[in-house]
């Protein structure tokens, strides 16, 4: 184990640059300091990228006493979450007659992409009208290119039953939405609420705090698999 390296955490590296990092649950960072502090936690201290695409670290990869830097590896440390499904309404935008973006948006939608591999739209809007939508928010770069094409679920009934998500259990999913009426009362604890924009609202912070919620829950979670796993030290 390196000098500097503390015995209970895994190092992780970059693929990008090779950079080698320690491994630290969300806990240990999220103490103080501002959002623009915390958020680079979630890259690499040397070429930015982001920290879910890391890897085990090899015995040789960084120099013997070197200090490594604490990183957050959102899939690390026991997350279950692997979809976050997203309302558009009142949500990410205003509304789909008026469309105006919600503060801060394509900070986080990115943010999500780098917590999870996949993000779907669960909307009551319909499908044709969301891509019409999505479009202009990318045209106007209000949200990143990927978000034209975002997977879209199909649903119906009276509520958003996570279900409904293919290819994933509901534990495997977080609904950030503004209506609790929609939630499955069943389903609450993967509810993540957000209130709901009413525009102009320069100054909503919503999406800012919520992303750092999504963070919290994803990027440390006891009950879930590790895939960089913690090393054990002494009790």
């Amino acid at each position: 184990m390196r000098m500097n390296t503390p015995s209970h955490y895994a190092e992780v590296r970059c693929p990008e640059c090779g950079w080698v990092h320690v491994s630290v649950p969300v806990t240990v960072v999220s103490d103080g300091g501002s959002q623009e502090q915390q958020e680079r936690y979630y890259r690499c201290f040397r070429c930015r990228a982001p920290s879910a695409t890391f890897v085990p670290a090899g015995p040789d990869d960084a120099p013997i006493g070197a200090t490594l830097q604490p990183v957050v590896i959102p899939s690390a440390h026991s997350s279950k979450v692997l979809v976050i499904a997203l309302d558009l309404e009142g949500t990410l935008i205003s509304s789909a007659v008026s469309q105006f973006p919600r503060p801060h948006l394509f900070d986080f939608l990115t943010g999500c992409q780098d917590l999870v591999q996949r993000i779907v739209m669960f909307t009551t809007v319909s499908e044709s009208r969301f891509r019409s939508i999505a479009e202009l928010l990318v045209r106007e770069r209000h949200a990143p290119t990927w978000f034209a094409s975002v997977e879209y679920v199909a649903w119906s009934g009276p509520r958003k039953d996570l279900s409904f998500v293919p290819l994933a259990k509901i534990e495997e999913v977080l609904l950030v939405d503004d209506v609790e009426l929609y939630v499955q009362p069943s389903q609450r604890e993967q509810w993540v609420p957000i209130q709901g924009f009413e525009p102009p609202g320069d100054d909503d912070v919503e999406l800012v705090r919520v992303l750092h919620e999504l963070r919290k829950r994803i990027g440390f979670n006891r009950n879930g698999p590790a895939t960089v796993p913690l090393v054990e030290g002494p009790a």
